[in-house]
């Protein structure tokens, strides 16, 4: 039995089954900070971050979006970067522009709602891009999170599904132990953060 099947039976309880609302599916796609050479490059941009190097981290995430314009991680961080400089306008009109052109795509739709003002609205952009591509593992993650003051039972069901589904992926396990951190479920926060603490994708995080 796998190690994430095990951890998340000790750790839910099968509770999420008991709540309401749509859950991430078995399988998702385009999971971050694999070894590919983009998602390589966008770790360096955040760990330029991290040492306050942001010109340098803008460089290199707009040299991958040159090449990869629909790398999702690489857009994030973007968006990040220009709402650190109050540019957050030029990201949600190029985004605009981009959805006037394809107003179905589950990408635009994911990144609108990083950008938009208050939960409710993030909601609905990332429920959309959900209903898209439900197979994407972004909406679910922005509709987790958009969520926490909504439907924090919701919220909670989806990352603990994501959790599962994904192996403990990093970028879900530290969401998660937001949402548990919220929920007041220390003991189970401390789980997920060893769990991390162990994880090789992404060292350290587990630690903090």
């Amino acid at each position: 039995m796998p190690r994430v099947v095990i951890a998340c039976a000790l750790l839910l309880g099968g509770c999420a089954s008991a709540l309401r609302g749509d859950l991430p599916p078995d399988r998702l796609r385009d999971l971050p900070w694999t070894d590919a050479p983009a998602d390589v490059r966008v770790l360096q941009a955040r760990a330029l971050v991290d040492r306050g190097e942001d010109k340098e981290a803008l460089g290199l995430v707009e040299a991958v979006l040159a090449t990869e314009p629909r790398h999702v991680d690489a857009n994030r961080l973007r968006q990040d970067l220009l709402r650190e400089r109050g540019r957050r306008g030029l990201a949600v009109a190029e985004l605009e522009r981009a959805l006037a052109r394809q107003p179905d795509d589950p990408l635009w739709n994911y990144l609108r709602g990083r950008v938009a003002f208050g939960q409710r609205d993030k909601r609905r952009w990332f429920a959309h891009a959900a209903e898209l591509a439900p197979d994407l593992v972004w909406p679910w993650l922005g509709l987790g999170h958009s969520l926490a003051d909504l439907d924090p039972a919701r919220s909670l069901a989806i990352y603990e599904r994501l959790y599962l589904v994904t192996d403990a992926h990093p970028l879900v396990a530290i969401a998660y132990a937001q949402a548990l951190r919220r929920a007041g479920a220390t003991e189970r926060v401390a789980a997920v953060c060893a769990t991390l603490a162990s994880d090789q994708r992404l060292p350290g995080v587990g630690d903090l």
